[in-house]
């Protein structure tokens, strides 16, 4: 059984003057895979609800899952609510309080005499009426090392979506508020976490959620541009699938007449405002991608999500992970995917027609090794000769080259 703990609020706030920051963090791919996972849930709130259907709902965890389990009928509605853009003001508010409860080994809301408005204003977000902000937090703690991980992130999404033992449900009731539009999220670690004597390791999530009638307070285009390695169409953290430095023009629609851009961040998410209702053709272009358009309907009152997967690579498809090498990245990627069926798209390191990943792909990656090592050739533990097939090979190119693996963990209780 996990140690885990939950507290959410919400804020509604006057107008409060910003202060001035050091520039921001941009979110992980955790963090960005976490935002994916909220937006899914705030576009598709049954769809949701049936993703999570065999996991234990309600105080007494026997409960029928619901949108409005322990909740008066109607509360959430099932209609989709807009996407959320990350702020990065937020994301240092989020971050620095999730490092500060964990160096303190504390949890609340108002740790050190701050509160969810504070913290914001601190760190540059300005709040002009109408506005608003909520917090979620989640801690978990284990006796043994607990690094965060893509299912470290789809635990802490589930159980503050299910939110079973809070009364009021607070944390659901956060995530699937209509009126957010920017959110912050802190997902950090310690080994040195004192709140559970037992357990030194934790994973602690701040959730801020924010909305403000402030200049540059959106609404936004916003969305996550990336490429589906794994095929399974949703964005995946740390197997090369997140694709930074993209550039995002807005141009009105049939045009080249440019209203706004930006430029995706690394964990691939952006968002992009500032220009009026309208059809608008939105471009993603890049060192060694095909330019990608995209024809939306903008309504100027609520964020849009718009979402360029696989925008057309035509780079080497050995460089998985795009840093300009084929390199131990791009083998860690390969042996994630070891005999699964991924795109063949170009710049994905497969074989025709969906094949599997296998024997085939990694002598085509060992071609085009460019480093590290002498001359930038591969380690010789990568000879395919010598390794038997297929999922022993796996575990032995990953014992011989130091590539992390997964372990089984007992959390304490």
């Amino acid at each position: 059984m996990r140690l885990a703990y939950l507290l959410g609020a919400v804020g509604w706030f006057a107008a409060l003057l910003p202060c001035s920051v050091a520039s921001a963090r941009e979110p992980t791919e955790f963090e960005q895979y976490m935002l994916e996972r909220m937006n899914f849930a705030r576009a598709n709130p049954l769809l949701e609800i049936q993703r999570l259907l065999n996991l234990p709902w309600g105080d007494d965890e026997n409960a029928a899952a619901d949108l409005n389990e322990g909740l008066p009928a109607g509360t959430i509605s099932s209609a989709p609510k807009q996407p959320l853009a990350f702020n990065l003001n937020l994301i240092d508010a989020a971050s620095d309080y999730s490092d500060t409860l964990l160096a303190n080994g504390a949890f609340g809301h108002n740790f050190g005499g701050t509160d969810i408005g504070s913290r914001m204003r601190s760190a540059g977000y300005s709040f002009v009426p109408a506005a608003g902000a909520g917090e979620n937090l989640q801690v978990t703690a284990s006796s043994i090392p607990l690094p965060i991980t893509r299912g470290e992130v789809d635990k802490h999404h589930a159980e503050l979506f299910i939110d079973d033992g809070v009364s009021g449900r607070g944390h659901r009731t956060n995530i699937m508020n209509p009126a957010w539009r920017e959110v912050g999220l802190g997902i950090r670690t310690s080994d040195s976490y004192g709140r559970f004597g037992c357990c030194p390791h934790a994973v602690l999530t701040t959730q801020d959620f924010a909305f403000t009638s402030a200049p540059g307070g959106g609404p936004f285009i916003t969305g996550v541009a990336y490429r589906d390695v794994n095929s399974d169409e949703f964005y995946t953290p740390a197997i090369g699938e997140a694709l930074g430095g993209l550039d995002v023009d807005v141009l009105l629609s049939g045009t080249d007449t440019l209203v706004a851009s930006t430029t995706t961040l690394l964990g691939g998410g952006y968002k992009v405002g500032g220009f009026d209702a309208g059809t608008y053709d939105v471009r993603f272009t890049g060192t060694n991608i095909d330019e990608t358009y995209r024809s939306v309907v903008f309504d100027g009152e609520f964020n849009l999500k718009l979402d360029a997967i696989d925008p057309g690579f035509t780079s080497l498809a050995a460089d998985l992970t795009r840093n300009g090498f084929v390199d131990f990245e791009d083998l860690t990627v390969l042996l994630a995917n070891w005999n699964k069926q991924v795109g063949a798209e170009a710049g994905n390191l497969v074989m025709p027609n969906k094949s599997p990943v296998n024997f085939d792909d990694l002598t085509v990656l060992l071609a085009a090794w460019t480093g590290p090592g002498p001359a930038g050739a591969p380690p010789a533990a990568l000879s395919t000769t010598a390794v038997p097939e297929p999922s022993t090979a796996v575990l032995g190119l990953i014992a011989a080259l130091g590539v992390g693996g997964a372990r089984r963990r007992r959390r304490c209780i």
